[in-house]
């Protein structure tokens, strides 16, 4: 190999690695929201059943934290009430419908147990979920690993888009996440216009609502 060839795959290498470090903070933001969950929520509580809230949300954690088809691809950042945000690492990108599609299954399997057990009837069954991607800004705040960035607010405000009863088990996405994935063909889905309210100057964005 003569001395330009080895600068020149120097080079690439030194290339590689700086993309690397630089996708080493890029995830997927995925929010997610359990339909009725308030009418769920006051059900078990009037029934004297409120563990049951925390044993069901706990089985949802264990699914993605320790089952290893989930656990190598996410990390459940935060739990917010009624759902978890979820980090899914960028070098999955092919499989995130897969990753979502089998991880709405499992959740509303867990669910359709306890709706059936304590005769539980929601409008609306099932989850919603808000995704979008970007660069996160990591930090340890109040002794707690903490993720900031404007991809995190705007996957909150995607799925807060999913309010109608035809809206439960369904993804939104930005633009930019669905030029990313891979859906498979004849899956329901439809172009959205979402403003997401104080982001990207309040413009009109293309989006996508996908059905799991």
């Amino acid at each position: 190999m003569f001395l330009s060839d080895k600068k020149e795959l120097a080079k690439l290498e030194e290339l590689e690695e700086e993309v690397k470090e630089n996708l080493k903070n890029y995830y997927f933001i995925i929010v997610m929201d359990l339909c009725s969950s308030s009418v769920i929520l006051e059900k078990l509580q009037n029934s004297g059943n409120i563990k049951v809230w925390r044993r069901f949300w706990k089985s949802i954690f264990n699914t993605l934290s320790r089952n290893p088809y989930f656990s190598i691809r996410c990390k459940p950042y935060k739990f917010v009430g009624d759902g978890f945000i979820i980090l899914y690492r960028h070098q999955f990108a092919d499989s995130l419908y897969e990753f979502m599609e089998k991880g709405n299954q499992i959740f509303c399997e867990t669910l359709e147990k306890i709706l059936t057990e304590y005769k539980i009837e929601p409008k609306r069954f099932g989850f919603a979920y808000g995704i979008d991607r970007g660069r996160l800004i990591h930090m340890n705040l109040l002794g707690k690993h903490e993720y900031m960035g404007e991809a995190i607010n705007a996957a909150v405000r995607l799925q807060g888009q999913l309010k109608a009863n035809e809206d439960a088990n369904s993804i939104m996405i930005s633009d930019n996440v669905f030029k990313m994935i891979k859906v498979p063909k004849n899956t329901k889905q439809v172009e959205r216009k979402c403003i997401l309210r104080n982001l990207y100057d309040d413009k009109e964005l293309n989006c996508r609502q996908i059905w799991l």
